[in-house]
């Protein structure tokens, strides 16, 4: 299983939110900050050694009679370990200058606005948050399970890349020595869920990059900003 990270995708030039001028009341004081940090938090994130050209691979392997055996390739732990915060940022929804809190900013200043394009420009807006949702449907099924003494399974939890996102930000990166870090030792085969973690990190970042690029429009016109 091969992951090659590319370069993340531009700004339909036809959308309307190239219009922003015309669709967005203006931002106050502290709503340009945010605005500001959020391309300068997703620029980082994409221009970091772990998000750089290159291949990512899992290989599973046995012998006869054998164990699975897993060896995973990746640009090493200092690389993730840099960006694992700034990541957090933009995914977690309670941040103020996370992808999900922008989107509400701009939909809300379209509302305000009330332009003749206002329904495009959030219908479009809205379009943008559910692909951050359609990015973490798993695409190959990881399941939990935890057994009775007798044997029998007691119950299982989907490890979907949602929860592996949540595991190892708060069970490896971020928190060590907690419940998630001892559900991510127990893992029999860890490369698989420490991939699935990757490539949630990769797909999400070429979707913030396209907010990077729906933000960039609003700071090119200085009458929207404070």
């Amino acid at each position: 299983m091969a992951s090659t990270v590319a370069e993340p995708a531009g700004q339909d030039p036809e959308s309307v939110l190239c219009l922003a001028e015309e669709i967005y009341t203006p931002f106050d004081a502290g709503e340009t900050r945010r605005l500001r940090s959020y391309i300068a938090d997703v620029e980082e994130l994409v221009g970091s050694r772990f998000f750089q050209p290159g291949e990512q691979k899992l290989t599973l392997s046995a012998e006869i009679g054998g164990p699975l055996q897993s060896t995973l390739v990746y640009p090493g732990e200092e690389a993730v370990r840099a960006v694992v915060g700034l990541f957090r940022q933009l995914y977690n929804h309670h941040e103020p200058t996370s992808y999900h809190q922008m989107l509400k900013l701009l939909s809300r200043h379209a509302h305000e606005r009330g332009s003749e394009h206002r329904d495009a420009a959030v219908a479009e807006l809205k379009s943008l948050r559910e692909w951050e949702k359609d990015a973490l449907r798993p695409t190959i099924v990881l399941k939990w399970e935890r057994a009775r003494e007798d044997g029998s399974i007691a119950d299982t939890e989907d490890l979907t890349p949602a929860v592996l996102i949540d595991l190892f930000l708060h069970g490896k990166y971020l928190h060590k020595g907690n419940e998630k870090s001892d559900k991510l030792d127990a893992w029999p085969l860890a490369h698989v869920a420490q991939q699935v973690f990757f490539d949630a990190m990769i797909n999400l970042s070429r979707i913030y990059w396209v907010g990077r690029n729906v933000v960039a429009e609003v700071v090119k016109v200085p009458t929207l900003l404070s």
